[in-house]
């Protein structure tokens, strides 16, 4: 899975993959990063298909977005 996202400013970037019980069952710790656009890459390969939920995390914001697994 390919995550997509902007940075207006400068941050440290982090996401949390959650499953539907509300389980983190994966983390991504990009780090510092300076502005612009990025793609960060999930493999889900060792899950199984279903809904998850991608946080993203930095200084200034918390954002979920909801995935579909399919293998």
């Amino acid at each position: 899975l390919n995550i997509k996202y902007e940075l207006s400013a400068s941050m440290t970037v982090q996401f949390r993959i959650y499953n539907l019980k509300g389980e983190k069952i994966d983390q991504i710790n990009v780090g510092y990063q300076q502005p612009g656009f990025y793609t960060e890459v999930w493999d889900g390969e060792s899950y199984p298909s279903g809904m998850y939920f991608i946080v993203s995390e930095n200084e200034s914001q918390l954002s979920m977005q909801k995935m579909v697994l399919l293998k």
